[in-house]
C-alpha cells in the first residue's frame, strides 16, 4: 500500500546479513570494496587467504560471523550469544582469534545492536551498557576493527550487494531478538 502511495517507494525484502554488512565495512577500513557476495563454499580451506576480511553479526540470540576472500564467502557460522557482556566478548574475541589464524584475516566489521555514545554502546536487548567495543576488539583481536549498528550493516548490505544496489536512499527494519533501523541518504550512512 505505501508503495502506490510514496511516489518512488520500493519495497524489498532483505536478502543480505549484518555479518556481510559488517565484513563491507572491514573493508571500507582498508579501502577496498568487493565486487559481490557468493554462495558459502565448504569449510575446505586452500592455503592461503592474503585478502580475508571478518564480518560478526551479534544479535541477542547468536552470534553470526563470516569470512570473505576476494568477494566470496568461504566460512559461515554462528553460536549461541552468551548472557554476560564478558561472556560475550570471550566467545567472540576466541572465535575471531581462531578464525584469524586460519584465514590469515586482515581487518573485521563488526554489527551489533544499539546505540552508540563516545565510542561506547549501549543495548537494550544485550548487556552492553556503556561498553566500548570497538576499543576492546582493536586491542584483543590486533587487526583493525570497526563497530557499527547491526541494522545500519544489514543496509550497507543491501545497498552494495542487495535488492538495493540500485538506490540511493534507502531504510531498512530489521526484525529479530530486537527491531532496529538502518538509513543511508544519498549513498551515506546517518
Amino acid at each position: 500500500a505505501i508503495e502506490k502511495a510514496v511516489p518512488g517507494f520500493r519495497c524489498i525484502a532483505p536478502r543480505r546479513t549484518a555479518a556481510e554488512g559488517a565484513v563491507m565495512l572491514a573493508k571500507e577500513l582498508l579501502g577496498q570494496r568487493p565486487a559481490a557476495f557468493l554462495q558459502a563454499v565448504s569449510d575446505g580451506v586452500p592455503k592461503s587467504y592474503p585478502e580475508a576480511r571478518l564480518g560478526v553479526d551479534i544479535g541477542g540470540t547468536s552470534i553470526k560471523f563470516a569470512v570473505l576472500h576476494n568477494g566470496d564467502i568461504v566460512y559461515k557460522s554462528k553460536i549461541k550469544t552468551a548472557e554476560t557482556d564478558e561472556g560475550i566478548l570471550k566467545d567472540i574475541i576466541e572465535e575471531c582469534r581462531r578464525l584469524k589464524k586460519k584465514y590469515n584475516v586482515k581487518a573485521a566489521g563488526i554489527g551489533t545492536p544499539g546505540s552508540f555514545r563516545n565510542g561506547q554502546v549501549f543495548a537494550s536487548n544485550l548487556p552492553f551498557n556503556g561498553i566500548p567495543l570497538e576499543k576492546i576488539l582493536n586491542e584483543r583481536l590486533g587487526i583493525p576493527t570497526v563497530v557499527d549498528n547491526d541494522a545500519n550493516c544489514a543496509a550497507l548490505g543491501e545497498m552494495v550487494f542487495g535488492g538495493a544496489r540500485d538506490c540511493g536512499s534507502i531504510v531498512l527494519i530489521t526484525l529479530g531478538t530486537g527491531i532496529g533501523g538502518g538509513v543511508i541518504i544519498n549513498r551515506q550512512i546517518c
